[in-house]
């Protein structure tokens, strides 16, 4: 019995791990490389998503050859809306260029692809970078009903209480 309840509780540990929690997706903006005419496209399902900067490869990029100011700024469009600037000013470093950044959200009514740049000209001169974290905002009501995996999940985990219940009982 102790072998059937430990590989029971296996299965739903990997069947956890499948169905998951909601996964962030990283990407780091190049100042130099990912700009309006090659920007980073992010295919994403349907549903509000937030932007927040993080200490990556990047922290925060410069325009200017001498880097003298830092700036946290990225852009952001999508065929559902127009190209849009993210900023907060101008920084002595990049921590705090980063310690400052703003975060944002978007909605998308459909499967689509999300394009983030760095919008400056010329881009030459610049340095540096911004990495972001892309998450999808999960909401509480309405309820949605499970997927198939979570209901898998919900009854291996019923069957190890009851394995267990049944053990103690004897």
């Amino acid at each position: 019995m102790k072998k059937i309840t430990s590989f029971v509780l296996a299965i739903g540990l990997f069947l956890f791990g499948l169905t998951g929690v909601g996964q962030a997706i990283m990407i780091d903006i190049d100042a130099v490389t990912n700009t309006t005419y090659n920007p980073i496209e992010v295919s994403l399902a349907a549903g509000t998503y937030t932007v927040t900067a993080f200490d990556g490869t990047y922290s925060a990029w410069t325009a200017w050859t001498d880097q003298h100011s830092w700036l946290n700024s990225y852009s952001l469009s999508s065929d559902e809306f127009d190209a849009y600037l993210v900023t907060n000013g101008q920084y002595d470093t990049p921590e705090l260029a980063l310690l400052n950044a703003v975060s944002t959200s978007f909605t998308l009514t459909s499967d689509g692809t999300v394009s983030f740049f760095i919008m400056d000209d010329p881009y030459g001169d610049n340095f540096g970078g911004i990495s972001l974290e892309i998450s999808r905002v999960t909401s509480r009501l309405p309820i949605p009903n499970p997927e198939p995996g979570t209901m898998l999940l919900l009854a291996t985990g019923l069957l190890v209480l009851a394995g267990a219940g049944r053990k103690l009982n004897r």
